[in-house]
């Protein structure tokens, strides 16, 4: 079995000096496939560096709407080089935020939008971040009519995850799901056709039960999926088969990117 984790940010300035030691584990347990997403310029340039030196590895480069208090006109022109290089299998995480985020809406809006672009000119996803911002985070990919998109840790119900399927938009469940209070996620991942799944673990964040209060990992993505296994009543080893396909799928230039690395 090989399990995804389809969104970690195992960088430095989260993990310090305990990264080097959680890349070596990773790398020992060869049947994880970690997705390594930046948050800004220099995150998304750390992600990529760590893809390049470890086959468990990929990148994703972008930059999160609350970090946009740091934006720099020329920032968008370095995340578009930057998601030329073979590692890098998609543009994010990036999306709109509007929960107490001091970020004026009109440059989250215009940033989302030339981040989709970006990821729409190389033909790869984009990774979208939406809290409290669903209507307008719909409107903006719609307009721009790319739908080659993974919502990650979705936060919304089951109206929205109908709106997001039509638009043929894969759905990723972080450890969220496992919380006790969340039988609206629950409501959602009984809903959603497998095709379109994917698990994350947002790491260091959102911890899944039984391990909440510590810091998260990429390996405690199999607590996610023998939940939603449980949950759907489906065996582990086809839900990480079809996870897997799904990940090829939309993720190809991952798979493509693996394919050069085992010959």
């Amino acid at each position: 079995m090989i399990f995804i984790d389809s969104h970690a940010h195992i960088l430095r300035s989260l993990y310090s000096k305990d990264l080097e030691r959680e890349i070596e584990i990773i790398e020992r347990e060869n049947f994880f496939k970690i997705n390594d997403v930046g948050f800004d310029i220099e995150s998304s340039k750390e992600a990529l560096e760590i893809a390049e030196r470890s086959v468990n590895f990929f990148a994703t480069v972008g930059i999160h709407p609350e970090e946009l208090v740091h934006f720099k006109e020329g920032d968008i022109n370095l995340i578009e080089e930057l998601g030329r290089k073979n590692k890098v299998i998609a543009i994010g995480e990036t999306g709109l935020d509007y929960y107490n985020n001091d970020v004026a809406l009109e440059l989250q809006r215009d940033i989302f939008s030339r981040q989709i672009e970006i990821a729409k000119s190389l033909n790869i996803p984009v990774i979208i971040h939406s809290r409290e911002a669903f209507d307008d985070t719909m409107c903006i990919i719609k307009e721009i009519g790319y739908n080659n998109a993974v919502f990650h840790s979705f936060d919304y119900r089951l109206m929205e995850v109908k709106s997001v399927l039509d638009f043929d938009c894969s759905v990723s469940f972080s450890g969220m799901l496992t919380f006790k209070k969340r039988g609206d996620l629950r409501e959602v991942a009984e809903y959603i056709p497998l095709e379109n799944v994917l698990f994350e673990t947002d790491s260091p964040y959102l911890s899944p039960e039984p391990l909440r209060g510590r810091k998260n990992r990429p390996q405690n993505v199999k607590y996610i999926y023998e939940f939603f296994a449980r949950l759907r009543g489906i065996d582990i080893e086809v839900l990480c088969e079809r996870v897997l396909q799904n990940f090829k799928g939309r993720f190809k230039k991952a798979y493509i990117e693996e394919e050069q690395c085992s010959k």
